[in-house]
């Protein structure tokens, strides 16, 4: 993503979130995963994460390979107006993109942007979100669409950011399809690959004016709508075995 847009547009700077590295917001985040799925829940999760993904990942060696090939590996945190940040909601995030001034923040992968942080970047906020919003919210669209026979909702969303998780206004999605060679740990590289233009999309509409009549927060109960998260080492075993689904 930061290869295909430092190619095409001005990249004024770059807030790198390292918050994975932080082990004590990393069990702060788990705490909080126990409190509202139970133990047993993200216990299996856990389990997923470290003994099935890690096979995924070496499977599809060949098949990442394969689609990125055209693309340069580039580390934004080398960008040379580069921030690296431990909490994305420190106060150094808002100071930094006030002194840059951009036109458009851009999110990706990031941890929950608080709404403190919201409210002090002026300029748009839109995120690419890997799935089709508001049906597949939160993490991996792509594999729970395919999990749940739903292979039209595999695909890619960018959308205004709120105090929601993905529930910011939609400004363009893309639906692709998924090969035989693809998996669990390729869906997110597909869907992310091939739905790249829809930031050419969404740049124009928002250069044209679109934001100030559709930043609006997706009402609850219009459409169907679920948040999703890792599964666990049982779901993912299940729908390997009985859906097809890798």
């Amino acid at each position: 993503m930061y290869h295909y847009l430092i190619e095409k547009y001005d990249i004024a700077g770059v807030v790198v979130d390292s918050s994975y590295k932080d082990s004590k917001l990393r069990m702060q985040r788990i705490q909080r995963r126990i409190k509202k799925v139970g133990f047993f829940t993200v216990f299996q999760q856990i389990l997923f994460c470290n003994l099935i993904r890690p096979i995924l990942v070496r499977v599809a060696k060949k098949r990442v390979n394969q689609m990125t090939k055209k693309f340069k590996r580039r580390n934004p945190i080398h960008h040379p107006n580069a921030l690296e940040v431990f909490n994305i909601n420190d106060k150094s995030t808002a100071d930094y993109i006030h002194k840059i001034r951009p036109d458009l923040v851009i999110v990706h992968g990031t941890s929950i942007i608080s709404s403190g942080t919201l409210s002090q970047i002026e300029c748009p906020i839109i995120n690419f979100h890997i799935g089709i919003t508001p049906k597949y919210r939160g993490l991996h669209g792509g594999y729970w669409a395919l999990y749940n026979r739903d292979k039209e909702n595999f695909g890619s969303t960018v959308h205004f950011v709120d105090n929601g998780i993905d529930t910011g206004g939609i400004i363009v999605q893309k639906v692709i399809d998924v090969t035989k060679e693809d998996n669990f740990y390729t869906y997110q590289i597909l869907q992310t690959i091939h739905c790249l233009d829809c930031f050419d999309h969404a740049i124009e509409k928002i250069a044209n004016g679109y934001h100030k009549a559709r930043k609006m927060r997706l009402k609850k109960g219009k459409k169907v709508s679920r948040f999703y998260s890792h599964p666990t080492i049982a779901q993912y075993l299940y729908g390997r075995l009985f859906l097809n689904v890798k």
